[in-house]
C-alpha cells in the first residue's frame, strides 16, 4: 500500500540500533534546494545564451529526450555548471547549518549515488569539516588523487559516494581518473583548481550523451564509471530516491537498478503535490520495467514488471522540504536548524 509519509518516519521503519539505509540516490532537484540558479531550466537557460542557439533548438530536449547533443552544448553546460559556483567565494556563502545538515543527513546511508554533475556536495564537506579526513563520505579515490578501479580506497565506515555521471571534480588524463582533491584545503582551492583544468582544456569525466547507447559506450570506456555500475547491478535492501525527476531520460540507466530483484523497499521524495507526483513517479518506473533497451541481457520483462509493481505497491513518498529540517534530530540528535538554504547562486 503506498504511504504519503515523514522522513522521520521511514526511517523509524528501516533502521533499528546502528544501522543505515542501503542507499540513495540524489538528482537534480537536491541542487535546487540550494539555489534556484542550479533548476535544470536555469542551467539549460544559460547554455542557450552561452552557446547563442537558435530558436528552433530545443537543448532542453536534445538532453531530455535523447536526441542529439552537439559537443558545443557539451562544453557550454560544463561551463555554465562551472561558472555557477563563480559566486561561492569561500565556503562561508553556505550556512553552516545546512552544510551540516546535507552531511549528517548523508550519513543515514550505507552508500550515496549523486546524479548531479554541481560543486555542491563538495562545498558542504568543506563547509563542515574542512578537511578531507573528516568528511561523512569516503568516494575511494586516495590520497594521490588517483582512482584505482582494482583497489579503491574506501573508508566502510563513512557513507560510500558513486558518481554514475560523473562530476565537475573528476578529470579524465590518459586512461585514469583524477579527482580535484583538498586535503586540508578549503572550498577556494577546489574551485580554482577546477577553473586551472578547464583552462588546460581538460574536461571533466561528464555523461551527458544524448542517447542510451552513446551513455553506454562512455561508461565503458572509463575505469571509475565501470567501477560505479558494478557498484549499482549489486544494489539491494532498501533505497531512496531523492530529487529525482520521474522523467528524466538522462538517470534511466541509473534509476533501473531499484528492478534489481535484492531491492526491498523503495521511498521516493517529491516536490508539490502529492498525488501529481505518485502518478508521475508509477508510469516512469513501470514504463522503464517494459523497457527492454535498458536490459539487454533480461529481455523477458515479466520479472521487472512484477518487481516494479511490488516496490510501487509498498512505496513511501515524503516531502523532499522535510528532509534537512529533520536531519539534525534524526541523524545527529541535535536541535533542529533554523537556518534556511543560501539564495547565492549563478547571475
Amino acid at each position: 500500500m503506498v504511504t504519503n509519509t515523514t522522513w522521520q518516519n521511514i526511517k523509524e521503519q528501516w533502521v533499528t540500533g546502528n544501522q543505515k539505509i542501503d542507499a540513495v540516490i540524489i538528482g537534480a532537484k537536491a541542487s535546487e534546494r540550494f539555489c534556484e540558479s542550479f533548476s535544470t531550466k536555469n542551467i539549460l537557460k544559460k547554455v542557450k545564451e552561452k552557446c547563442v542557439v537558435e530558436n528552433n533548438d530545443d537543448i532542453g530536449k536534445m538532453m531530455m529526450e535523447a536526441t542529439s547533443l552537439p559537443e558545443k552544448y557539451r562544453t557550454g553546460l560544463i561551463d555554465t555548471i562551472r561558472e555557477a559556483f563563480e559566486k561561492y567565494q569561500d565556503t562561508t556563502d553556505v550556512s553552516e547549518n545546512t552544510a551540516k545538515e546535507y552531511c549528517n543527513w548523508l550519513k543515514c546511508f550505507n552508500s550515496a549515488y549523486y546524479l548531479n554533475f554541481d560543486y555542491i556536495l563538495h562545498l558542504c564537506n568543506a563547509r563542515n569539516n574542512g578537511i578531507t579526513e573528516n568528511h561523512t563520505t569516503s568516494d575511494g579515490f586516495s590520497s594521490d588523487s588517483l582512482f584505482n578501479h582494482q583497489k579503491p580506497n574506501y573508508e566502510n565506515d563513512k557513507t560510500l559516494l558513486y558518481y554514475p555521471n560523473g562530476n565537475m571534480i573528476l578529470i579524465k588524463e590518459n586512461c585514469k581518473t583524477k579527482k580535484i582533491i583538498y586535503n586540508n584545503e578549503y572550498w577556494k582551492k577546489v574551485r580554482d583548481q577546477a577553473t586551472d583544468e578547464r583552462k588546460k582544456g581538460k574536461l571533466p569525466v561528464f555523461i551527458c550523451e544524448a542517447s542510451y547507447d552513446d551513455q553506454l559506450k562512455a561508461i565503458a570506456e572509463n575505469h571509475y564509471l565501470n567501477y560505479v555500475y558494478k557498484q549499482l547491478e549489486k544494489l539491494q535492501g532498501n533505497v531512496v530516491l531523492y530529487g529525482c525527476e520521474p522523467n528524466s531520460t538522462n538517470n534511466k540507466q541509473v534509476i533501473k537498478y531499484i528492478l534489481n530483484k535484492g531491492v526491498k523497499g523503495l521511498a521516493i521524495s517529491y516536490q508539490g503535490d502529492y498525488k501529481t507526483n505518485k502518478q508521475a513517479f508509477e508510469q516512469a518506473i513501470n514504463e522503464l520495467a517494459e523497457d527492454d533497451d535498458y536490459f539487454p541481457n533480461e529481455p523477458d520483462p515479466d520479472k521487472r514488471i512484477e518487481q516494479a509493481e511490488r516496490l510501487l505497491d509498498g512505496a513511501y513518498y515524503f516531502d523532499q522540504e522535510q528532509v534537512f529540517e529533520l536531519s539534525k534530530n534524526s541523524c545527529s540528535q541535535q536541535a533542529p536548524a533554523n537556518d534556511s538554504p543560501p539564495d547565492k547562486g549563478a547571475a
